[in-house]
């Protein structure tokens, strides 16, 4: 979901750094935990266990977020995020520049205890680089925790919509998912850096690919339904205005008509539509544009017409 608006004290040993260079790539391998993990010695946690061994480590689910503040400085854009554990007193800001012309992005963390006991931190997981969480309902699907992400999306949005003050990018996660990919991460199953085994080089997160099911082999038992859309806030015609337009996809309805389950109906209706725009002279321009550049009206009537129609509703619950 997309959330665009304004359209038209320390006992810390020291504070700790953590520095971090992605390229444009970097959202890929950081968009599951909930940002500012960390992991501090001695904070009981008795219901994550199972008899004395630890099933999960997520005591960055403590960390509540605080403020965010998004300036300009001499290399391009910084955003500074805070939060803070409100029973321990630790804080986390995370520091991400952004570099004009420059494909990079620097994340730098910063951990204080502004509380009144000492607290030991162990370490900081690289998933700190991601997603703040909010509980929303969907119509059709219910109530579901999302996670504020970085989408290749918000980067053509905040150029070719003038005027635009923010865009935001939330996706939901199961619990169960995010459960998996935590105990994945921590054994190392996610990493890229080849390893030797049995006298030859394997790749874990290439080997773990090979264990997985194909995901055409998805398609007969997954359930359910996708939501996805966008809310605008924004003044038109001199008057304040919310609008919200969503589709809602049902798994198995996709895989009876393709064969596919809605994850894959939902990516490939619109790409055709995309290319019925071009073929029949609506989206013809010379030069390099992204969709939002061009009349939305005959898209959207085509995503009505092939499978995904358009739901609206002018007074939706927005998200702080």
């Amino acid at each position: 979901m997309i959330f665009i608006s304004g359209c038209p004290k320390s006992s810390l040993a020291r504070s700790i750094v953590y520095d971090y260079f992605f390229l444009t790539v970097f959202v890929r391998e950081n968009t599951v935990l909930a940002m500012g993990e960390n992991d501090q010695l001695d904070y009981d946690r008795p219901y994550e266990r199972h008899g004395n061994k630890y099933v999960v480590t997520s005591p960055g689910c403590y960390l509540k977020y605080e403020n965010m503040q998004d300036t300009k400085n001499e290399s391009g854009r910084m955003l500074q995020i805070r939060q803070k554990d409100p029973l321990t007193g630790v804080c986390v800001q995370t520091d991400i520049q952004f570099y004009d012309g420059v494909p990079v992005a620097r994340f730098v963390n910063h951990v204080t205890n502004e509380g009144e006991e000492e607290q030991v931190l162990t370490y900081l997981s690289s998933f700190t680089c991601s997603g703040i969480k909010r509980e929303y309902n969907f119509d059709q699907v219910g109530d579901k925790d999302m996670y504020l992400l970085h989408h290749e999306e918000i980067e053509s949005l905040a150029k070719t919509i003038p005027g635009v003050k923010r865009i935001r990018f939330f996706m939901t996660f199961g619990q169960s998912y995010l459960d998996h990919m935590r105990c994945l991460e921590d054994v190392g199953m996610l990493s890229t850096t080849p390893i030797q085994y049995n006298g030859q080089e394997i790749v874990p997160i290439q080997f773990l690919k090979e264990l997985l099911p194909d995901p055409a082999s998805l398609g007969p038992r997954t359930k359910g339904k996708t939501n996805i859309g966008c809310i605008f806030t924004g003044v038109k015609d001199g008057k304040e205005k919310t609008y919200y337009i969503y589709n809602v996809c049902d798994h198995q309805e996709c895989y009876h008509e393709v064969g596919s389950q809605a994850i894959s109906y939902t990516t490939g209706v619109p790409a055709m539509c995309g290319a019925l725009m071009m073929l029949t002279g609506k989206w013809i321009r010379p030069g390099v544009y992204t969709v939002e550049e061009f009349d939305p009206d005959p898209f959207l009537d085509a995503l009505d017409r092939y499978g995904l129609p358009r739901s609206e509703n002018h007074d939706p619950k927005l998200v702080d």
